[in-house]
């Protein structure tokens, strides 16, 4: 429950926005959230980097894009620009290395 009162405290807009979205139907809002994370990281982000990179690897999950080591620095750069566009905010992304 910790977890949750802190994600209301950091996020206040962003809690009245779930429990709205969730007070209708609660079944569809995860797939509406679904659906949103798909339209950016596959038709928006995924698609630009590859058509920008051709014949870099590209492995998406949920929301993320993988690819070789040696890639990883221009794809970290492409992908944080291309969600700074789409969300029009600066979107802090992370990185992990497997």
């Amino acid at each position: 429950m910790r977890a949750v009162n802190d994600f209301k405290a950091m996020f206040p807009l962003v809690w009245k926005i779930l429990n709205v979205g969730k007070s209708q139907n609660y079944k569809d809002f995860p797939i509406l959230m679904q659906r949103m994370e798909a339209k950016c990281v596959l038709d928006f982000c995924a698609k630009r980097v590859a058509r920008k990179f051709p014949d870099m690897l590209l492995i998406t999950r949920h929301d993320s894009i993988s690819t070789t080591e040696s890639r990883f620095d221009s794809l970290k750069t492409e992908f944080s620009s291309l969600l700074n566009s789409y969300f029009e905010v600066e979107v802090k992304i992370g990185d992990e290395k497997w």
